[in-house]
């Protein structure tokens, strides 16, 4: 992981780089070629610099530069999308001997504008939910709610939460289960403001598991009881009895980064009694296991289906299923797209949802 983290890091700084040199070139005056390259380095650093401010600053600030700089980071992907292909019809039509596509500095204003366009197509697709239905042979014909990733913070507020429990009484189900990650991370906002009130309105019982944001905000105990004062039901390794089902929460792989405790093996979490598992893990990464369990479903989040296009194409690599439902020997895995989003509240090439299992 930290390999990866590294060689991202010198990717996106070798691409700052680029983006500012082959911008600041088309200009002639120094003074714009300053300012502009200053600029590109300035909003490229500020996630970062994010990240150094006090705890104490204004909610509105954090605020802010969270929004834009996450944001920034979307501009410098399809920003460097769109200079490839620029480059490429150059290329071309080199190679055809046609005259070159000149480059000036309205070429990368086109080229910024589309990007514009792009990501505000995406914020409007990140607001709109969709309910997916899923077909799984539950006993007592039992409905379930399920819903993931809900990112409570900066990108997704009191308004959003609201919106969210009338959606999930809208289902009229027995049991509504959150698959992780319902902060985003900074806990401040979401204490404060009390963003969360809306989940008090669900009129089902409520089970969460804690997913990875939970504890890369470093409170994840903060997290714990704000998640029990909603009244919601949080298993971290731990078993319920709901009707005929066993819900099985898993705690994420990252409490052992903050309490160094790894989280227990399935097999020493399922009673000799249980009947008809249901296994909750915010990270598909562990779907052999409850297969081997022989649980009757596995419900995950954590990939938002890429977010926004190309990631899918990794998260295709790394996980077993990144996204929908599949069938591993007797275990139906559901893996759900989630609600929120992390970083900026875009969506490209995947969904906001909800989903209903009946």
């Amino acid at each position: 992981m930290g390999v990866l983290f590294i060689v991202i890091l010198l990717g996106y700084v070798g691409m700052t780089g680029l983006i500012s040199w082959q911008i600041c070139k088309t200009l002639n005056s120094r003074m714009a070629k300053v300012i502009t390259a200053s600029s590109i380095v300035l909003l490229s650093l500020s996630f970062f610099l994010s990240r150094l401010l006090p705890a104490s600053s204004p909610l509105w600030l954090a605020k802010s530069i969270y929004v834009i700089s996450t944001s920034w980071l979307l501009v410098m992907l399809y920003g460097s999308i769109f200079m490839g292909l620029i480059h490429l019809a150059r290329l071309i039509m080199r190679l055809s001997y046609k005259p070159l596509l000149p480059l000036r500095y309205t070429t990368y204003i086109g080229a910024f504008a589309a990007v514009i366009v792009l990501i505000i197509g995406g914020h409007i697709n990140a607001r709109s939910t969709k309910i997916i239905p899923y077909h799984v042979s539950l006993p007592d014909n039992i409905k379930i709610v399920a819903v993931s990733d809900i990112h409570m913070g900066h990108s997704v507020g009191k308004e959003d939460i609201e919106r969210l429990a009338n959606s999930i009484n809208e289902q009229n189900a027995d049991l509504c289960i959150i698959a992780g990650d319902l902060f985003d991370g900074d806990v401040r906002p979401v204490i404060e403001q009390d963003l969360g009130a809306g989940l008090r309105l669900i009129n089902c019982p409520v089970v969460d598991v804690m997913g990875n944001h939970e504890y890369i905000g470093g409170n994840p105990n903060v997290d714990a009881d704000y998640i029990k004062g909603l009244g919601i039901t949080l298993l971290r390794d731990s078993v319920m009895t709901f009707k005929n089902l066993t819900l099985v929460g898993r705690d994420d792989p990252h409490v052992s980064f903050h309490s160094g405790v790894a989280p227990k093996p399935l097999s020493e979490l399922i009673p000799d009694s249980a009947r008809n598992i249901i296994v909750i893990d915010h990270q598909p990464s562990r779907i052999d296991e409850s297969a081997n369990a022989k649980a009757l479903l596995h419900i995950s989040g954590h990939t938002h289906a890429g977010q926004v296009w190309p990631f899918r194409l990794f998260t295709g690599m790394i996980f077993p299923l990144d996204y929908g439902k599949k069938q591993f020997d007797n275990t139906t895995a559901i893996v759900t797209s989630g609600f929120g989003t992390w970083g900026p509240r875009v969506r490209l090439a995947s969904q906001s949802e909800i989903i209903v299992i009946r």
